[in-house]
């Protein structure tokens, strides 16, 4: 899809397989996020607990 010699014109519809692949990707970013939040989340109360100490 490098040279492409025309524009699409109105709505372009995703393959139900293009769909799915969509989809996992956004799982995928949301699985990530939620996984540095946490991750944070522990550091950060990890160094709370050792200050208290």
């Amino acid at each position: 899809m490098r040279n492409l010699s025309f524009m699409p014109v109105g709505k372009v519809y995703l393959t139900p397989s293009q769909k799915q692949a969509r989809y996992i990707r956004q799982l995928e970013r949301w699985v990530a996020a939620l996984g540095i939040i946490c991750v944070i989340l522990i550091v950060s109360f990890g160094i709370v607990v050792i200050s208290q100490t």
